[in-house]
């Protein structure tokens, strides 16, 4: 059973989210939908909903980590984004498109001469609440390593100390102790690289004995650490990257 919106709230994603630069479809496969979609610049992802004409079938925001969006070279890795209902946008067609949420314009159309069973038992409402609830799943990592950029970032914006005690509650679970804290201050005031430090945490016992070893990502609202370089990755790949206001579709 598929769901469908005919409103779907803009205003609200647009205050939260920024248009959509760049995308990219990875992927087509069953129900879902892979993709990269880089926001104009700034800190704020974006977020791009799956349509059938006037009806929204999904959501999501383009906040997930994605290997092949660091290989590019594209905000650190976070740009990714998962659509569920592809069956459905090409069922109700005869086009399905990817939109940016923030300003409901059309990215890509989708044709797919290969699905024509009709959509049936569709849900005509959704709360604003479940739509973002959806889009925020992805925002997820189990590999520490991404998060190092964030980190260290904010290392050298707040310092060692500051540093060590997001640590112990973003990777522990749990305030820093004051022997912990100190010894780890003690030992990059002499000379121990962070991200060395940062590798201790990871490669503990305590952290290897957690039962959920589910990170959350740069977009959850109680991450720690600064999200700035999303900023200086704006910057490093601007020369790639049109400044106007057309999207493109990169491959």
């Amino acid at each position: 059973m598929g769901t469908s919106v005919t409103f779907f709230p803009h205003a609200v994603f647009a205050a939260r989210y920024a248009p959509v630069h760049q995308i990219r479809i990875l992927s087509m496969s069953g129900n879902r939908l892979r993709g990269l979609a880089v926001p104009e610049g700034g800190l704020r992802p974006s977020a791009v909903i799956l349509a059938a004409g006037e009806r929204f079938l999904g959501v999501s925001i383009a906040g997930g980590f994605s290997d092949e969006a660091k290989a590019a070279g594209l905000r650190h890795g976070w740009c990714g984004f998962e659509l569920l209902g592809l069956q459905h946008a090409l069922a109700l067609g005869p086009r399905g498109e990817v939109r940016c949420a923030a300003t409901n314009r059309s990215l890509i159309t989708l044709d797919d001469d290969g699905i024509a069973s009709a959509a049936n038992s569709l849900s005509t409402s959704i709360t604003v609440e479940a739509l973002r609830a959806a889009a925020l799943r992805e925002n997820l990592t189990e590999d520490p390593d991404v998060i190092w950029p964030f980190a260290e970032a904010f290392l050298q914006e707040k310092g060692p100390r500051a540093f060590i005690d997001a640590t112990y509650l973003y990777l522990l679970g749990r305030p820093a102790d004051l022997d912990g804290r100190s010894f780890y201050e003690k030992s990059i005031a002499e000379g121990m690289r962070p991200r060395d430090v940062w590798s201790t945490f990871v490669e503990s016992e305590e952290f290897r004995s957690k039962a959920m070893k589910v990170l959350s990502g740069p977009f959850d609202s109680d991450f720690p650490y600064s999200l700035s370089p999303f900023a200086r990755n704006d910057l490093q790949t601007s020369t790639a990257v049109d400044s106007g206001r057309k999207t493109d579709l990169f491959i």
